[in-house]
């Protein structure tokens, strides 16, 4: 059959578009990504024949209908993946399980409904279809579909298949399939060598030694805050493909930011570094010079997963845990991918299954995989290891970096403002972090304070949590950096005291002097207390951690687990008894976490909760049904609280007038709507239902909502927000609301 006289596309043949495939393929196999002779057989297979269907007399009178849309016709048409099955040659294949995985494949490269339901239901359009073409009629459908329900567990299927979505998408986009990645190692080789201009002796330590000696092997390197985990982590990745995974949105842009400027100097950043999450079109829009259209590209790309490093969020990779239509792409991707797991610590129980589930899947698939973190509880290790080998070395350090007191009290502020005070009449260091549990405790912990004058004056004084419109908190962020980044820590003395929650626990590079925090976990705590003295260049001989044991007991359960918020109570308690007022070295925490064993752990409701979600994800995979889900069940709503409306009217009416204009392009959408939601703040969603529930009832005044699309628009409320504090409530109700980020 001619392929060459039948169109794929209203500008291009199927014979042309086969040839964009094969030309993906063979970026695959240059770059040494496919090497197995039998994959790249299948896979080249499976690209001649997927769109082979295409050749039927409906689909041709509906590509060539020439700017005319005329729309599917289930009475006249079946879809093309499904007619390309009887296109497929079966007597070239002397293996049958060959044949098998080619024409599953080919069957399912799209999801236009089922293929057995047409297949049976079809039969007579189908002969018709294909009546005045040069199908095979050999094919047979009962013993199709008795094949493809065993075949789909099949790791070779998989890959098949995932590497055709790869290489369809990417020819119908005109993108490449990858990128090479021939920069990275001179990179690192490049930041050694500014190094020792400043210091002749400088070298790489031996974590990073010992990732870069075994970047063939999955790794456990457990090391404290300020051994250089990211050089680490970059060394393991060498040359290959790789995606670094980190936890928050924060963490994430400042992880990017540091390799795009400080490693790669922002050098052909579009070919090399991707960033991944739900807002990275705006973060690029506004942090990188360049036009709209460029930044659609760019990201598209990153979305594409062709890039040699992405830095992402677990959710927008390890979603194929669902098994939805087509997960086999990021699958296949990850199985010539090294995936490099930051902060593990911060996922609660449910994530950490989706997690380790993807992981031991990724590893089935062929992928590498990297943990590389300040701490690691015993139970967690045991998980990781149940299914996948790793090699695993600890790397305890001789920095002494915290002298700790534990208070078996709640958090106050008396004793934050007496050591404040003291230090500012000695004229010594005094930054001074605060976190709490959740959002409220923070803002009650700020007004204590501010009505401290003058021993706090307002300029000396500030807050960082999630509940601020956006504008606001790249203005924080910004701000807490250049009080306290961690390359400011030799500078002259100042005063400040920053009031957080947990978001800064692994999100930004800081170095405060004293740390006043309550207690959530050991694994937390220790993530705090990283922001402190982070360096070790500070003196320990007086206390600089004070760690505060009561917290509020509703947050036991959901958010913060009751067993280990118990064991790591107790085992404070225990130093506390011991050595109180002392130095807490970095073995010393080593053996605290030891205590979160499987045994001590295993009727907790963490891993009531771990074992009921693993087992939920291992049900998806023998019983798939096919629709994408999302990892992360945060009920929110975003809102412009009406004083920011009510301040910024004419901008954002400006934007919402910008936004309705006729054939808006898709960047230009981009753009005005990252501008108009730097006015929104996300608050819980029971929160804002709260707020529905009293407009309904006549006890809310009803302050209308911006429109951003036809299927979006942003409820005004009326609330208590100021730049200083962020969200605190509802102006009608105030309600009990944790907040917790």
């Amino acid at each position: 059959m001619n392929l060459e006289s039948y169109l794929a596309k209203p500008d291009k043949t199927i014979h042309q578009h086969n040839q964009d495939l094969l030309t993906c393929l063979s970026q695959l196999t240059e770059l040494g990504y496919l090497q197995d002779e039998q994959i790249i057989f299948l896979l080249t297979e499976s690209c001649l024949y997927h769109d082979c269907g295409k050749a039927n007399e409906e689909f041709q009178r509906r590509v060539q209908s020439k700017g005319r849309k005329i729309k599917f016709d289930s009475t006249k048409e079946v879809p093309h993946n499904v007619l390309s099955l009887y296109f497929i040659e079966k007597e070239k294949y002397q293996n049958k399980d060959d044949l098998v995985m080619i024409q599953y494949a080919v069957a399912y490269h799209h999801n236009y409904g089922s293929v057995e339901d047409y297949l049976v239901k079809k039969q007579d359009l189908i002969k018709k279809l294909l009546e005045p073409l040069s199908a095979y009629h050999s094919f047979r459908v009962r013993p199709f579909i008795k094949q493809m329900a065993a075949i789909r567990q099949n790791p070779k299927a998989i890959l098949v298949k995932g590497l055709l979505h790869k290489c369809d998408y990417c020819a119908s986009s005109g993108v490449r399939a990858e990128y090479p990645n021939d920069f990275l190692e001179n990179a690192l080789a490049d930041l050694l060598h500014t190094w020792q201009q400043n210091n002749p002796d400088a070298g790489w330590n031996p974590l990073q030694q010992f990732c870069k000696e075994n970047q063939n092997e999955n790794i456990m390197a457990i090391a404290p805050t300020g051994m250089g985990k990211t050089e680490a982590a970059l060394h393991w990745l060498g040359s290959g493909k790789g995606f670094f995974v980190l936890p928050l949105r924060t963490a994430i842009n400042a992880m990017y930011d540091r390799i795009r400027i400080d490693l790669l100097h922002q050098q052909n950043i579009q070919e090399r570094l991707a960033l991944l999450h739900s807002e990275s079109a705006e973060y690029i829009l506004e942090n990188m010079e360049m036009d709209i259209r460029e930044v659609e590209s760019y990201n598209s790309l990153g979305r594409q997963l062709s890039l040699p490093l992405t830095i992402t969020t677990m959710d927008q990779l390890f979603d194929f845990v669902f098994f939805y239509a087509g997960y086999e792409l990021k699958l296949a991707t990850f199985s010539y991918s090294k995936i490099i797991i930051d902060e593990i610590q911060m996922y609660n129980a449910e994530l950490l299954a989706y997690l380790i589930f993807g992981l031991e899947e990724i590893d089935r698939m062929g992928g590498r995989i990297a943990i590389i973190t300040a701490t690691l509880m015993p139970f967690v290790k045991d998980k990781l290891m149940e299914k996948i080998k790793f090699v695993q070395q600890g790397f305890p350090n001789d920095l002494k970096r915290h002298c700790v007191k534990i208070v078996d009290e709640a958090i106050n502020t008396e004793d934050i403002l007496k050591v404040y005070a003291h230090n500012k009449k000695q004229g010594r260091r005094n930054k001074i972090l605060v976190i709490c549990n959740t959002i409220k405790k923070a803002q009650e912990l700020y007004r204590e304070i501010e009505e401290a004058v003058p021993i706090v004056p307002a300029e000396e004084l500030h807050m960082l949590h999630s509940r601020y419109i956006r504008r606001d908190r790249e203005q924080l962020e910004t701000e807490i950096k250049e009080f306290a980044g961690s390359r400011k820590v030799l500078d002259e003395p100042n005063n400040g005291i920053w009031v957080s929650t947990s978001l800064v626990e692994a999100s930004l590079d800081l170095d405060f002097d004293y740390l006043f925090t309550e207690l959530q976990d050991l694994n937390s705590l220790f993530q705090r207390m990283g922001r402190c003295n982070r360096l070790g260049l500070k003196g320990v001989d007086e206390v600089n951690c004070f760690v505060y044991l009561q917290i509020n007991q509703s947050l036991l359960g959901d958010f913060i687990d009751e067993k280990i918020y118990d064991i790591s109570k107790n085992k404070l308690l225990s130093f506390a008894k011991e050595k109180n007022e002392s130095l807490m070295d970095e073995q010393e925490k080593v053996t605290m976490l030891k205590q979160f064993t499987t045994e001590k752990m295993k009727d907790s409701e963490y891993m009531k909760k771990f074992n009921e979600t693993y087992r939920l994800l291992d049900l998806f995979r023998r019983n798939p049904d096919g629709k994408k889900k999302e990892l992360r069940h945060i009920q929110s709503q975003e809102i412009i609280p009406y004083c920011v409306f009510d301040k910024y009217c004419d901008e954002i009416k400006d934007l919402e007038e910008k936004l309705e204009e006729n054939g808006l392009s898709q960047g230009k959408r981009i753009q005005f709507t990252h501008e108009l939601k730097k006015y929104t703040v996300s608050i819980p969603y029971y929160v804002y239902r709260n707020y529905r529930n009293n407009l309904n009832k006549g006890k809310s005044i009803n302050r209308g909502s911006v429109r951003v699309s036809d299927y979006e628009r942003i409820p005004i409320v009326g609330c208590t927000y100021t730049e200083k504090k962020g969200f605190e409530s509802l102006e009608d109700k105030d309600v009990d609301d944790p907040m917790i980020w």
